[in-house]
């Protein structure tokens, strides 16, 4: 799982990048982002995000906790109607899908 805080922008999405890239080189296909801690999101947000499950051969990026402001823009971009995306209130939530549970 990551976790994301603070605005995903064009300033500060490399990191976010880098580390999205760097898990689907590890041969991970199920990924969780959560976005429970992010305060904003641009279009190179979602553009690279929508990258993001491009690069995904098999599998998906489940979406958690996005605020309203960050699942409109998700919305309207069409993101959360890709079939390799699953959005999720909570991380209980979402790990539920795979059985596992989360820490606290």
């Amino acid at each position: 799982m990551l976790v994301v805080t603070g605005a995903v922008d064009r300033d500060t999405g490399g990191p976010l990048w880098e580390a999205l890239d760097r898990t689907i080189a590890s041969g991970h296909y199920v990924i969780f982002l959560d976005l429970s801690a992010v305060s904003s999101m641009d279009d190179h947000g979602l553009s690279m995000l929508l990258s993001t499950v491009q690069n995904l051969k098999r599998g998906w990026l489940g979406v958690i906790g996005a605020n309203d402001d960050v699942r409109g823009k998700l919305d309207a971009g069409g993101f959360l109607r890709e079939a390799s995306v699953r959005a999720f209130a909570t991380r209980q939530a979402a790990l539920a899908v795979t059985g596992e549970r989360a820490s606290t």
